[in-house]
Protein backbone atom coordinates (compact mmCIF):
# COMPACT_ATOMS: atom_id res chain seq x y z
CA UNK A 1 0.00 0.00 0.00
CA UNK A 2 1.80 3.31 -0.85
CA UNK A 3 1.59 6.39 1.17
CA UNK A 4 -1.63 8.26 -0.91
CA UNK A 5 -3.52 4.72 0.14
CA UNK A 6 -2.50 4.94 3.82
CA UNK A 7 -4.23 8.07 3.95
CA UNK A 8 -7.31 7.07 2.32
CA UNK A 9 -7.78 3.93 4.56
CA UNK A 10 -7.18 6.66 7.46
CA UNK A 11 -9.90 8.62 5.78
CA UNK A 12 -12.09 5.13 5.37
CA UNK A 13 -11.21 4.15 9.28
CA UNK A 14 -13.01 7.39 10.53
CA UNK A 15 -16.41 6.25 9.69
CA UNK A 16 -16.01 3.33 12.31
CA UNK A 17 -13.76 5.17 14.36
CA UNK A 18 -16.20 8.21 15.46
CA UNK A 19 -19.32 7.63 13.59
CA UNK A 20 -21.16 10.59 15.24
CA UNK A 21 -18.75 12.94 13.46
CA UNK A 22 -18.02 10.68 9.99
CA UNK A 23 -20.58 8.68 9.50
CA UNK A 24 -22.66 10.09 7.38
CA UNK A 25 -19.92 12.12 5.38
CA UNK A 26 -19.25 10.30 1.79
CA UNK A 27 -15.69 10.18 1.21
CA UNK A 28 -15.59 9.46 -2.25
CA UNK A 29 -17.17 12.66 -2.98
CA UNK A 30 -14.70 16.00 -3.62
CA UNK A 31 -13.78 18.17 -0.79
CA UNK A 32 -16.16 20.93 -1.68
CA UNK A 33 -13.19 23.43 -2.56
CA UNK A 34 -10.76 20.93 -4.57
CA UNK A 35 -11.01 20.49 -8.23
CA UNK A 36 -9.33 18.66 -10.97
CA UNK A 37 -9.64 21.18 -13.25
CA UNK A 38 -6.70 23.21 -13.59
CA UNK A 39 -8.35 25.98 -15.16
CA UNK A 40 -10.55 26.20 -12.34
CA UNK A 41 -8.12 26.35 -9.66
CA UNK A 42 -7.51 29.12 -7.72
CA UNK A 43 -4.06 28.98 -8.73
CA UNK A 44 -3.44 28.89 -12.10
CA UNK A 45 0.01 28.21 -11.95
CA UNK A 46 0.95 24.63 -11.82
CA UNK A 47 4.52 25.12 -11.02
CA UNK A 48 5.28 27.69 -8.32
CA UNK A 49 7.98 28.60 -7.20
CA UNK A 50 9.42 26.49 -10.08
CA UNK A 51 8.00 23.07 -8.33
CA UNK A 52 6.00 21.27 -10.68
CA UNK A 53 2.64 19.94 -9.13
CA UNK A 54 2.03 16.66 -10.10
CA UNK A 55 -1.65 14.21 -10.16
CA UNK A 56 -0.10 12.66 -7.87
CA UNK A 57 0.49 15.87 -5.49
CA UNK A 58 -3.18 16.95 -6.06
CA UNK A 59 -4.22 13.39 -5.12
CA UNK A 60 -2.54 13.72 -1.28
CA UNK A 61 -3.93 16.94 -0.99
CA UNK A 62 -7.30 15.93 -2.02
CA UNK A 63 -7.01 12.66 0.51
CA UNK A 64 -5.48 14.85 3.45
CA UNK A 65 -8.36 17.46 2.76
CA UNK A 66 -10.92 14.64 3.62
CA UNK A 67 -9.00 13.21 6.72
CA UNK A 68 -9.87 14.61 10.31
CA UNK A 69 -8.38 14.63 13.83
CA UNK A 70 -10.17 10.92 15.39
CA UNK A 71 -8.43 11.66 18.64
CA UNK A 72 -9.25 15.30 19.46
CA UNK A 73 -12.62 15.16 17.84
CA UNK A 74 -13.29 12.22 20.42
CA UNK A 75 -12.48 14.59 23.07
CA UNK A 76 -14.78 17.78 21.83
CA UNK A 77 -17.18 15.28 21.42
CA UNK A 78 -17.34 15.43 25.40
CA UNK A 79 -18.49 19.26 25.43
CA UNK A 80 -22.08 18.15 26.35
CA UNK A 81 -21.31 15.70 29.56
CA UNK A 82 -18.54 18.22 31.03
CA UNK A 83 -18.58 21.97 28.98
CA UNK A 84 -16.12 23.42 27.23
CA UNK A 85 -14.52 25.59 30.09
CA UNK A 86 -14.03 21.94 31.91
CA UNK A 87 -12.70 20.56 29.14
CA UNK A 88 -9.81 22.80 28.85
CA UNK A 89 -9.30 23.25 32.23
CA UNK A 90 -8.57 18.78 32.38
CA UNK A 91 -6.57 19.53 29.21
CA UNK A 92 -4.46 22.14 30.98
CA UNK A 93 -4.02 19.79 34.28
CA UNK A 94 -2.76 16.81 32.04
CA UNK A 95 -0.06 19.33 30.11
CA UNK A 96 0.99 20.93 33.14
CA UNK A 97 0.76 18.29 35.89
CA UNK A 98 0.23 14.73 33.81
CA UNK A 99 -3.22 12.66 32.91
CA UNK A 100 -2.34 11.17 36.77
CA UNK A 101 -3.30 14.63 38.34
CA UNK A 102 -6.68 14.48 36.53
CA UNK A 103 -9.21 12.89 38.97
CA UNK A 104 -10.83 10.62 36.60
CA UNK A 105 -9.75 11.62 33.48
CA UNK A 106 -11.86 10.48 30.56
CA UNK A 107 -10.17 8.14 28.49
CA UNK A 108 -10.51 10.21 25.86
CA UNK A 109 -8.55 12.80 27.30
CA UNK A 110 -5.54 10.14 27.85
CA UNK A 111 -5.45 8.93 24.39
CA UNK A 112 -5.35 12.38 23.80
CA UNK A 113 -2.32 13.19 25.78
CA UNK A 114 -0.43 10.04 24.51
CA UNK A 115 -1.26 11.03 20.77
CA UNK A 116 0.60 14.41 21.88
CA UNK A 117 3.55 13.21 23.01
CA UNK A 118 3.90 11.00 19.73
CA UNK A 119 6.93 11.82 17.60
CA UNK A 120 5.98 11.53 14.18
CA UNK A 121 8.59 9.99 12.05
CA UNK A 122 8.83 13.12 9.45
CA UNK A 123 10.62 15.37 12.64
CA UNK A 124 14.01 15.25 12.32
CA UNK A 125 15.08 16.05 15.76
CA UNK A 126 18.57 16.99 14.87
CA UNK A 127 16.97 20.06 13.42
CA UNK A 128 15.17 20.80 16.40
CA UNK A 129 18.40 20.48 18.53
CA UNK A 130 19.84 23.00 16.10
CA UNK A 131 16.68 25.06 15.45
CA UNK A 132 16.46 25.57 19.62
CA UNK A 133 20.54 26.61 19.72
CA UNK A 134 19.67 29.19 17.27
CA UNK A 135 16.22 30.36 19.12
CA UNK A 136 18.58 30.79 22.67
CA UNK A 137 20.60 33.50 21.05
CA UNK A 138 19.90 37.02 22.68
CA UNK A 139 17.46 39.19 20.70
CA UNK A 140 19.49 41.88 19.74
CA UNK A 141 20.44 39.79 17.24
CA UNK A 142 17.17 39.74 15.76
CA UNK A 143 16.85 43.30 14.80
CA UNK A 144 19.77 45.71 13.03
CA UNK A 145 21.78 47.25 16.07
CA UNK A 146 25.04 48.91 15.82
CA UNK A 147 28.00 47.35 16.81
CA UNK A 148 28.71 48.21 20.32
CA UNK A 149 31.66 46.80 22.63
CA UNK A 150 29.65 45.49 26.14
CA UNK A 151 30.35 47.48 29.31
CA UNK A 152 32.05 44.31 31.01
CA UNK A 153 34.81 42.17 29.52
CA UNK A 154 34.11 39.47 27.27
CA UNK A 155 33.07 36.29 28.14
CA UNK A 156 31.04 33.10 26.54
CA UNK A 157 27.85 35.09 27.62
CA UNK A 158 28.70 38.41 27.00
CA UNK A 159 29.59 38.87 23.27
CA UNK A 160 29.73 42.26 21.11
CA UNK A 161 26.87 42.80 19.20
CA UNK A 162 28.20 42.56 15.79
CA UNK A 163 29.81 39.30 16.85
CA UNK A 164 26.34 37.54 17.83
CA UNK A 165 24.65 38.97 14.71
CA UNK A 166 27.66 37.96 12.69
CA UNK A 167 27.16 34.35 14.60
CA UNK A 168 23.46 34.40 13.81
CA UNK A 169 24.36 35.13 9.73
CA UNK A 170 26.49 32.64 9.63
CA UNK A 171 24.18 30.10 11.42
CA UNK A 172 20.99 31.28 9.09
CA UNK A 173 23.60 30.73 5.78
CA UNK A 174 23.94 26.78 7.09
CA UNK A 175 20.75 25.98 7.36
CA UNK A 176 19.53 27.57 4.26
CA UNK A 177 22.73 25.92 2.15
CA UNK A 178 21.67 22.37 4.19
Amino acid sequence: MNAIEQVWARVAAQKTLLPAIYGGIDFDRDPERFTHDPKAAVVQERAPNGVAVTDEDLERVRAYTMLGDVVTDAYAMLMPKYGFRTLIELLQIACDRGIEHVADAPPELAALIHAMEQTPAWVDMDLVREGAGLSATPPRTWRPTPCAAPSSPPSSTNIPRCQWRSRARSAMKALRAA
